[in-house]
This record gives C-alpha cells, sequence and structure tokens, in this order.
C-alpha cells in the first residue's frame, strides 16, 4: 500500500496481484481495512456513504473505470453471505437508460463458516432466479416499437 498525494488530497494506492487489473487508490477513510480484497473496500466505502450510489461515484471515489466499478457491484451482490446490501434500478434523465444502485447495510469483516456461507448462497440464487424472471416479464409485456 502506498500513500501519494494528488492535488491536496493524500490518497492510498492499493496494488493488485492480477496483471489484468490496475491498481486502485483507497479513500483515507478506509486506511485501517486497507489489506483486505477491493470488493470488501467498495462494500466498506458504499456503508460510509449511507446512500444509494452507482458505478460512477464508486468509479470516481477509487479511481477505477466504471465497467470496473459495475463488475464489483456484481460481485458484491454475489457475496451476500459477507455484505448485506440493496439494489434497484433507477432510469436516468437524459438517456432513459436503466442504472444499478446499490446500498450497503451491513458488511461482515471475520471469517465465515462454509456451510453457512452455502445456505446464504441458496437463498441468494432463489431471490437470483426470482428478480430474472420479473425482469423478462417486463421485457415481454413491452410493446414493440414501430421499426423502419
Amino acid at each position: 500500500m502506498n500513500l501519494h498525494r494528488v492535488g491536496k488530497q493524500p490518497l492510498l494506492r492499493k496494488a493488485v496481484k492480477q496483471s489484468n487489473h490496475d491498481g486502485a487508490n483507497v479513500p483515507l477513510s478506509l486506511k485501517d481495512h486497507a489489506e483486505q480484497p477491493l470488493y470488501m473496500l467498495v462494500a466498506l466505502w458504499c456503508l460510509q456513504q449511507d446512500d444509494w450510489l452507482d458505478r460512477q461515484q464508486i468509479s470516481a471515489a477509487f479511481s477505477i473505470t466504471e465497467r470496473r466499478a459495475s463488475f464489483l457491484i456484481s460481485y458484491i451482490q454475489r457475496h451476500a453471505e459477507r455484505i448485506n446490501c440493496l439494489t434497484r434500478k433507477v432510469k436516468k434523465a437524459p438517456t432513459g437508460r436503466y442504472r444499478q444502485q446499490l446500498k450497503v447495510q451491513h458488511v461482515r469483516l471475520e471469517d465465515i463458516d462454509p456451510k453457512t456461507a452455502a445456505v446464504r448462497q441458496s437463498k441468494f440464487k432463489t431471490s437470483l432466479y426470482a428478480e430474472r424472471q420479473e425482469n423478462w416479464r417486463y421485457i415481454l409485456s413491452r410493446q414493440a416499437s414501430d421499426v423502419k
């Protein structure tokens, strides 16, 4: 972990082990947890913000690409045994496209019992299946636009 300055703000720089990923800046409020994986740091930061956050805000806070921030949001959702979070889709005004937002309610830093994790994972898969069904219902219920 390296400490460097960007403008007036000192930042921690998190190095990564994978050669296909760049590092990330870690906000100083997370310096006590700097050795945690990046998804846990993002979850802890979201918990500190206590608000709905999207990939653009995560990207700006950690100096990573929006695409990587989007992957981290998905990864956080899949780790229900360690991170309790809510997600929602919000329509953005100029484009009319939906953006996924995340609100973290609790982050568990201690180690997880594998049996408990398996039970929570199966509950998550069930809820994910129901959400996918609802998304398909929405897509199929929309009227086709006139294509010329």
